[in-house]
């Protein structure tokens, strides 16, 4: 998960809040 940026992540966390932080640095 190392290509994903912290704001990025962030960004993610709040469109998707239901789905776990494993799950997006994973896919």
């Amino acid at each position: 998960y190392a290509h994903f940026d912290g704001q990025y992540v962030a960004r993610q966390m709040e469109l998707h809040p239901d789905k776990p932080l494993i799950l997006l640095v994973a896919g």
